[in-house]
């Protein structure tokens, strides 16, 4: 925010008191949603079984899995219910924090349920499509570990 305000990126963060409201309501949300489910989702399925070299406690991750699906659930039916964007009608701040949350779990070989979370999904092809080139380049190391990671898991089947 800081960075938009000295650089006047207006159109990542409105000077509009009300658009800017919207776009740190969110940021204040996800921190405690979207941000920890996610983040908790990845340690218990990646990080905690490299480090223990055991493999992830399945209730935890059916818990942390349930709590992200339901920060999604947020998404889809609060931020995304009357507008195309979390921060209103155009690509904000609040999307590229709330791109960067849902690409941590999805790197770790979890899928997002289109039939599920409809807006979620055509928000996130927009935000993609929107920030090309660089998207692809920010998550071509998380994207690579998916690979990786559901490669393994068809190899065990």
């Amino acid at each position: 925010m800081y960075l938009c305000d000295k650089y006047k990126k207006n159109d990542w963060y409105s000077v509009d008191l009300k658009e800017r409201a919207r776009v740190n309501e969110y940021a204040n949300w996800q921190h405690a949603n979207l941000r920890a489910n996610g983040a908790m989702l990845f340690r218990t399925k990646i990080i905690t079984p490299r480090m223990t070299k055991k493999p992830p406690n399945e209730r935890e991750l059916e818990k942390w899995h349930e709590r992200w699906e339901s920060s999604i659930d947020d998404l889809e039916n609060i931020w995304l219910k009357r507008s195309s964007y979390l921060g209103g009608n155009h690509l904000t701040f609040a999307d590229l924090l709330g791109i960067c949350e849902l690409m941590q779990p999805i790197a770790a070989g979890y899928n997002l349920n289109q039939e599920k979370f409809p807006r979620v999904h055509d928000w996130v092809q927009r935000v993609k499509r929107e920030t090309q080139p660089y998207f692809d380049e920010a998550h071509a190391v998380p994207m690579r570990m998916r690979r990786d990671i559901l490669k393994n898991q068809n190899s065990k089947l």
